[in-house]
């Protein structure tokens, strides 16, 4: 197998005019499509085997919760016989995860539809000659990591005549159970729509097969089919009645399989319908939109758009605005938006003539078209092969196009929810210059609005014009420097901040935007479904205080959740009020709950907030490290770290000048640090879990002890200086401590500690340690000065970073290295579980790549680590680089321990060209002023966002996958 690389070698320019070939097997090109309001680049494309002599395609394409990609279609075997063939592909750098080829040898195998389920899995399905019964359904579970079959065998369904059985479409319900429909021959009934529902274990579900057939005995057959939000089965497609053909729309009960209405029947008024229902969809509250074409009696072919209402009542029609062309190889595509109208796409002639793909918005209510669009000049003869809605109502087609040698290409173009086109671009796969033919026919997008098209070319390097499989994944910026703004007339994005990505996937950062020469700051957030908003804007009225307005802000923060907080300065109020923590919490909406100045709602005896050090945010709270004024207020006890949960309330957590523990003078607590970056560490969620944080506290008698808070104030010690250090020594006593860091819910703890020296055998050799915690119990070392280095027989630990820790219990750590062979300065990344520690990147070692394959690159040195959550979840670190080829504009880049934990692949480094463009800088994993104790770059769902800057000094929010 040959693939292309990823980001280093995005290369070539690309438009719908100017279409460049790919130039060279090793060096894919991959288009930087044209941009209208949104800027997207080429992230990845992938041909199946290049140099091979045997055809294969693709048909259809699905995404997984990661962002991985999963494709089907076909291969040949024995020369001749069409077989399945199977693909998973990593998101984020479009490497191969596995392949599979299913083969009956009885016959030909051909795979129509691909679906993934919760866990990643893939469940490809079509038909395939069986011994002796012609074509049977046959419907296979590959599991999500190593394309192993999770079934005993694959499922071969045969109908009741022994006759052609052709499976269309599979789909995977809310419960990971599996839907497939197709079209099955009957005994005497001809072709029948036939529809079968499996457990995940591959167990039918309900009894029988669902099989309609229609009064005539004559062919009925699905074409598209989607389940609501309830896992019910609506399946569209056409019924042959002999004198003509209707629209047929069925639905079927999740838990029976039985009709829930009866079929719902459709011909075009006073016509014949040649091509019946083509495209199904349901919008939220279950109401159900039907399309296809239908001839009318003046004989233009026209789309019908139907819509039923849950309960199957028939509530309108409305018929499309031009003539179709090449019905009977373009159906009409429908989909819904967020508010429930439909989008439909389909292949239509204009009244010049020309053919292009028509995109077509109706109202919800009563189906009024608003807004139509059609594919941009030069665009001929443009034929729609696939369409989809994403999260925030935007519409994706992909199609065919001629382009001016008169070949195919693929077409892609995304429209706005409001009808503008957001970008065009097509892909040529002429490598030999001789033409040839690129049809795309399935399309996906993932959770962050990237698409993902699939389909064949007909050209290859060797000009031997067999078809090839191609898989191409087009990444959007979620913002870009000089991208529109949208909902603000005439303003454009001029400076971003460092963002920061939930679990959710949503995204915030600090941005700048420009409408002429005028520039204010603002508050960027895109939400999970990609739809953005600006919830605040300098000079712009700051809700909820009299008079006052936002005039300056700090980097925002995001809770697992989706939810956000920052810090702002405000105008319109005196300035001993004027700093303020807004978040969208409690209520969903943006509101202040804390300004300088002013008493803490629900605090006794009242408190004044006179300044606010730093934030952090999860779903369950807001914790805030403050100053206070008011009564009875001193130097000794104005320091005080304040929850604010979800419900609204304000909880006292800890202050100077209380008492940890016993109220005797020596426990009382002078100085709390939290929320504070630790050296090497930055940026990350390292002191504030869900449900506790953890914070240092030095005591009256200069103590340093490490302490465990619950978001209900009660405060546990949990290491503690001039206490034994167990497990490091008889006599060992703990001297001082480093940052300390929490990982999940249940309380993985992990901390830096210093030995008292001359005591237990304690000497400047060995006076450091780490320690760990899974229940805030006892902690016992993982890592000494001295020891041994895990990965080098000859290094011994010399010094330690701040360690951090995730939900599993898992610990990361950067160390300084000593020893005989040790020259100069040496350190490494290191990470396990406590007791199973391995060494991850080395100073010296060579730098893998993208593929996991290292060139002349080694790492010179580790700026910051970061360890998500996550089953199987290694490091992300930021590293820079020397070595053979390596310059100061190519000497940085980020990068990650796979999710299986196996091998560290490079993510991304200067140097690199997304599109047309080259990296100069890169930002993430950076403690922000105000807003540290967060996780800020990267969340548990395999995500990292960062701020990426280009020679041409643009800048882009960039969503990338952990492999």
């Amino acid at each position: 197998m040959t693939f292309s690389p990823a980001f280093s070698q995005l290369l070539c320019d690309f438009s719908r005019s100017s279409i460049l070939p790919l130039i060279a097997a090793a060096a894919v090109c991959i288009p930087a499509f044209e941009v209208r309001a949104e800027e997207y680049y080429g992230a990845w494309l992938q041909r199946y085997s290049v140099d091979s002599l045997v055809s294969q395609g693709g048909t259809a394409t699905a995404v997984d919760s990661r962002g991985n990609v999963a494709v089907t279609g076909y291969t040949f075997v024995g020369g001749s016989r069409k077989v399945y063939y199977t693909a998973k592909y990593e998101g984020g750098s479009g490497l191969l995860i596995w392949e599979r080829i299913y083969d009956s040898d009885a016959g030909e195998s051909i795979a129509k539809s691909v679906a993934v389920d919760s866990a990643g899995n893939v469940i490809v399905t079509g038909a395939s000659v069986g011994a002796g019964t012609n074509f049977d359904y046959v419907t296979i579970k590959y599991d999500a990591n190593t394309g192993a079959d999770l079934w005993a065998q694959p499922l071969r369904f045969n109908g009741p005549s022994s006759g052609s059985d052709e499976a269309l479409k599979v789909l995977v319900d809310s419960s990971d159970n599996i839907v497939v429909t197709g079209r099955s021959s009957g005994s005497g009934t001809n072709y029948d729509i036939c529809t079968i529902k499996y457990s995940p274990a591959g167990v039918a579900l309900w009894g029988a097969p669902a099989r309609y057939n229609s009064a005539s005995n004559r062919d009925d057959r699905p074409l598209s089919m989607v389940i609501d939000g309830s896992s019910n089965t609506i399946i569209v497609g056409e019924a042959d009645q002999g004198s003509e053909t209707k629209f047929v729309t069925l639905k079927y009960a999740a838990a029976t399989g039985a009709l829930s209405w009866p079929a719902a029947l459709y011909s075009s008024p006073g016509a014949v319908s040649f091509y019946g229902g083509t495209g199904v969809a349901v919008d939220s509250a279950g109401n159900i939109y039907s399309a296809g074409i239908a001839t009318q009696a003046n004989s233009r072919r026209l789309y019908h758009l139907l819509k039923y209402t849950a309960a199957g009542a028939f509530l309108w029609q409305q018929t499309g605005l031009d003539d179709i062309d090449s019905p009977g190889t373009s159906p009409v595509y429908v989909g819904t938006d967020t508010s429930g109208n439909a989008i439909v796409s389909c292949t239509s002639e204009d009244a010049t003539g020309s053919v292009s793909i028509q995109t077509v918005k109706h109202a919800a209510a009563g189906g009024n078209v608003l807004w139509s669009a059609r594919t941009p000049a030069p665009g001929d003869n443009d034929v729609v092969r696939g369409q989809v809605v994403d999260g925030a109502s935007n519409t994706i087609i992909i199609g065919e196009s001629t382009n001016e040698d008169r070949n195919l290409d693929y077409y892609v173009a995304k429209y706005a929810s409001t009808g503008e086109l957001l970008f065009e671009g097509a892909y040529n796969g002429d490598f030999g210059g001789t033409g040839g033919t690129d049809i795309p026919l399935g399309v996906a997008v993932d959770g962050n609005s990237n698409t993902i098209i699939v389909g064949e070319s007909t050209a290859d390097l060797k000009g031997s014009g067999r078809q090839r499989m191609v898989t191409i994944k087009l990444s959007r910026f979620i913002a870009f420097s000089g991208d529109e703004v949208q909902g603000a007339d005439d303003a454009k994005f001029k400076t971003i901040g460092t963002p920061a990505i939930s679990g959710t996937g949503s995204v915030v950062a600090k941005v700048t935007i420009a409408a002429g020469k005028k520039k204010v700051a603002a508050i960027f957030a895109q939400g999970a479904a990609g739809d953005t908003t600006l919830p605040a804007v300098q000079n712009e009225e700051a809700p909820g205080i009299n008079g006052a307005f936002f005039k300056s802000f700090a980097d925002p923060v995001l809770a697992p959740n989706g939810r956000y907080a920052f810090t702002a300065k405000l105008g319109g109020v005196k300035s001993s009020e004027s700093t303020t923590v807004w978040t969208n919490l409690v209520t969903g909406t943006l509101h202040s709950v804390l300004q300088q100045g002013q008493e803490i709602p629900g605090i006794q005896p009242a408190l004044k907030v006179k300044s606010i050090t730093s934030i952090s945010l999860r779903d369950a709270s807001l914790l805030a490290l403050i100053k206070v004024s008011g009564d009875d207020v001193n130097k000794a006890n104005d320091t005080v770290l304040l929850r604010h949960s979800a419900a609204g309330n304000n909880v006292l957590l800890l202050r100077t000048g209380e008492f940890l523990g016993s109220p005797d003078p020596e426990n009382e607590i002078k100085g709390i640090t939290v929320l504070s970056p630790a050296k090497g560490t930055p940026g990350q969620g390292r002191w504030h879990a869900d449900n506790r944080v953890v914070a240092r506290v030095t005591l009256a008698d200069k103590r340093s002890v490490v302490v465990n808070v619950s978001l209900a104030g009660s405060v546990t010690p949990l290491l503690t200086s001039g206490a034994p250090a167990t497990g490091l020594g008889t006599g060992a006593i703990w001297k001082s401590f480093g940052f300390p860091a929490v990982g999940g819910t249940l309380g993985r703890f992990a901390a830096q500690g210093v030995l008292a020296r001359g005591e237990g055998g304690v000497d400047a050799s060995n006076d450091t340690a780490l320690v760990y915690s899974g229940d805030g119990g006892i902690f016992t070392p993982f890592a000494r000065e001295g020891d041994t280095a895990p990965g080098s027989s000859s290094a011994t630990y010399g010094g330690f970073l701040d360690p951090v820790v995730n939900a599993e219990g898992s610990v990361a750590f950067i160390a300084s290295l000593k020893g005989k062979n040790v020259k100069g300065a040496n350190s490494a990344i290191y990470w396990g579980a406590p007791g199973a520690i391995v060494k991850v990147a080395r100073t010296g070692d060579p730098a893998p790549d993208a593929f996991g394959e290292s060139d002349d690159a080694r790492w010179t040195g580790f700026l910051s680590v970061a360890l998500p959550s996550g089953a199987g979840s290694g490091p992300i670190f930021v590293a820079k680089l020397g070595g053979k080829g390596v310059n100061g504009k190519n000497n940085l880049g980020v990068w990650a321990v796979n999710s299986a934990g196996t091998e560290v692949r490079q993510i991304i480094r200067t140097g690199d060209q997304l599109g047309r463009r080259t990296i100069s800088r890169l930002s993430l994993l950076q403690a922000l002023p105000g807003s540290f104790g967060a996780a800020r770059s990267y969340n548990a769902t395999g995500s990292i966002t960062l701020l990426v800057t280009f020679t041409d000094r643009t800048q882009g929010i960039v969503n990338l996958g952990i492999p």
